[in-house]
């Protein structure tokens, strides 16, 4: 009985081990499947970018959620600034909406005769604070606060006329009056005066106290918008034209524009200080003039027609939106586009908050967006290197080179700027008082950044066929490479002079100094990695690789001067550790870039590594582990380096761009600016039967 009982007791035993291990089982497969499902839905996201940034947003902080993975934080990571907030309207079709001249209030006017006021400086709430009385008199035509004075009125127009609300408390907006017009009206510039679209003519109240009729202005056609700058009114018309008036005389416009719009122009804007007027007409394109004494220039054409226009703040930037779903913002100065937003819908409105910090567009699906920091004007910077200790930063591009104080690299200082061609090679001295900056196939110029407010030009040397150069750490030695396959050695502390040359390497497109300047790197088209010894001034070889399978394009010492990283056409990084530079090891290999890696940069600390290919996409790796962190796509990544130990610089010719590397910070911006969260509808479609844990409740 007794062996008997112990028999039943090792099944016992057997069986729940048995039991344990198939838990186990399970449970490994069951985090494999919500791994597999987070890491397609961070794929999804990255695709989702392109027409819905807000949603993909969020899809990728739930897919981190679910599983941290190098797929995930990547996809989190690229969730790139300005963040959007969404929210939606029980309104059909967003075609108006106005911010508050304080930023507090957000109006929106919609189709179906809905007018809500939203909390513009919560995005959080993501419920109207009121939602006006509905009338009968159809689409909202007209939507505006009063731009000076006095308490916080709102004018909203519908076919039925116009209303003025009193939103000083916008939970409790108070009616102040009824006026009888149509649904194209405004307020005049100083706020004291409503103009009302008439069947020939305009309407106009004073707001002095209570709204009193003043003499109506007659025009020989209907008005159908109106757009006000400064001290400008500007209507536009049934028949086409686009007429200019000084409001403290209306009784004739200073100018009258033909648009060639056959029903007036499909959208009407003036710069807030009166000087640049913009419309749009189908067919026709969106057209720009200056205006001198309300007069208008000879007016250019801008681009495609657009159905909403919208000057910032600060009339540097004009954005622009059709019927491709994309809101697009172009630089007044230069003519060109700086930056576009997608959107899932198609967008019917605009407008800027009263600082240009965020822009708001509507859309045809009720839904509408709040864009931060839209209208920031980019430094479009096609160069870019920073000093060791990560407290300067140079860049060059369309403007010109320039000098940043980056201790500090979210809030960088201008220091100066000055003429420099544009280059994407530039190398500085470890002392961060020399630059050198590449014109390729010609010349390097060695500048001098003593003076950081003043850079002086200190030498420049042509140099046929010139690929590559770096300056020693002390600022007294340069390195040159070239397309005959040269490299030379040259004394730039005064005059320059040669101090010694090596040739037959192929294209030398890649050199670095080592930190104590002992050591130069070279690299090239024969596959060759090299160390030399400049001690003596001189190119003495103390070691080589051939380990890449194509040409050499970047070498980078790591900030202790025992790791050097090589990048290449094959596809590849290499780290090659040199300790002891003459018994160094074989350099491991990083793979999984589609195109050629150009770029590498170390953390500041060495422990992490930046490489970049030619398509726009870093890979983060952890070097202590050998393990990949995380991968980031974007048009912006070019030359990418570490600003400092959680942080990215990134420049691609377009805008200088910072990128935050820490998943939590990333969130809780996304978070705290996301408006309507992730629905259990969306939570399905991308994370399926996985429990409904919303990113941003």
């Amino acid at each position: 009985m007794r062996g008997l009982l112990l028999a039943l007791a090792a099944l016992v035993v057997v069986a729940g081990a048995a039991a344990g291990l198939a838990w186990r089982e399970s449970g490994r497969a069951d985090a494999a499947r919500v791994t597999a499902l987070a890491e397609r839905a961070a794929d999804q996201a990255r695709a989702l970018r392109a027409t819905d940034p807000e949603l993909a947003a969020q899809v990728s902080v739930a897919a981190h959620d679910l599983a941290d993975t190098p797929r995930t934080r990547g996809a989190l990571l690229n969730s790139a600034e300005p963040y959007a907030t969404r929210l939606r309207s029980s309104g059909d079709r967003l075609r108006m909406i106005a911010y508050s001249q304080d930023r507090a209030v957000l109006a929106t006017g919609a189709d179906n005769g809905v007018v809500e006021l939203w909390d513009a400086a919560d995005p959080r709430r993501r419920t109207p604070l009121a939602t006006l009385p509905r009338t009968a008199g159809g689409p909202v035509g007209a939507l505006a606060f009063r731009p000076a004075g006095g308490d916080r009125v709102l004018l909203a127009a519908t076919r039925r006329g116009v209303e003025l609300w009193n939103v000083v408390n916008p939970a409790r907006p108070r009616h102040v009056a009824a006026l009888p017009g149509a649904a194209a009206a405004a307020f005049t510039p100083d706020g004291r005066t409503v103009l009302a679209a008439a069947a020939r003519g305009v309407r106009r109240w004073s707001l002095a106290g209570k709204p009193v009729p003043l003499p109506s202005v007659r025009t020989s056609a209907r008005v159908t918008r109106f757009a006000v700058g400064d001290d400008t009114v500007v209507t536009g018309h049934g028949d086409g034209s686009v007429r200019v008036w000084d409001p403290a005389t209306p009784a004739t416009p200073a100018d009258t524009i033909r648009t060639g719009a056959r029903n007036g122009p499909a959208a009407l804007a003036i710069s807030p200080d009166g000087g640049t007027l913009a419309w749009s007409a189908p067919e026709r394109g969106t057209w720009l003039c200056r205006l001198d004494a309300r007069r208008c220039g000879r007016p250019t054409r801008y681009g495609a027609p657009a159905g909403a226009l919208a000057f910032s703040p600060d009339g540097a930037t004009l954005a622009t939106a059709g019927d491709d779903r994309t809101v697009r913002l172009w630089s007044l100065a230069t003519r060109a586009q700086v930056t576009s937003f997608r959107h899932p819908d198609r967008v019917l409105g605009l407008a800027f908050a009263s600082d240009g910090q965020a822009l708001a567009a509507g859309s045809v699906a009720g839904a509408f967006y709040q864009w931060h920091h839209a209208a920031r004007v980019p430094d479009p910077a096609t160069g870019l290197v920073l000093s060791r200790d990560r407290t300067l930063m140079a860049t060059t591009g369309a403007r010109g080179g320039a000098l940043w104080d980056v201790r500090d690299p979210w809030h960088r200082i201008l220091l100066s700027r000055w003429n420099v061609p544009p280059t994407t090679r530039m190398a500085m001295s470890g002392d961060a008082r020399r630059l050198a900056t590449v014109e390729d196939g010609e010349a390097v110029t060695v500048w001098d950044l003593r003076d950081r407010y003043a850079p002086a030009r200190h030498a420049r040397l042509p140099v046929r066929g010139l690929a590559a150069a770096a300056l020693s750490p002390d600022g007294r030695t340069l390195a040159t490479g070239d397309h005959a396959g040269r490299l030379l050695l040259w004394d730039v502390a005064a005059r320059p002079r040669r101090l010694a040359a090596r040739d037959g390497f192929g294209d030398v497109g890649a050199l670095d100094f080592s930190p104590d300047g002992s050591l130069l790197a070279s690299g090239g088209a024969d596959r060759g990695v090299r160390l030399w010894d400049v001690r003596r001034r001189a190119l003495d070889e103390v070691a080589h690789h051939e380990e890449h399978e194509d040409a050499v394009a970047g070498v980078r010492f790591g900030p202790k001067g025992d790791v050097l990283v090589s990048t290449g056409r094959d596809r590849t990084a290499r780290v090659w550790s040199i300790a002891d530079p003459r018994h160094a090891p074989r350099p491991a290999a990083l793979r999984g870039h589609g195109d050629t890696v150009g770029v590498a940069g170390f953390s500041p600390d060495g422990a992490a590594l930046a490489t970049t290919d030619v398509s726009g996409t870093t890979r983060l790796w952890d070097l202590r582990a050998g393990r990949l962190i995380a991968e980031l796509t974007h048009p912006d990544l070019g030359t990418v380096l570490y600003a400092d130990d959680r942080t990215l610089v990134s420049a691609a010719g377009r805008d200088l761009r910072l990128w935050d590397l820490r998943p939590e910070g990333v969130a809780a911006r996304v978070c705290e600016v996301a408006g309507v969260p992730l629905t259990r509808v969306g939570w399905r479609r991308y994370f399926g039967d996985v429990p409904y844990r919303p990113p941003c409740p």
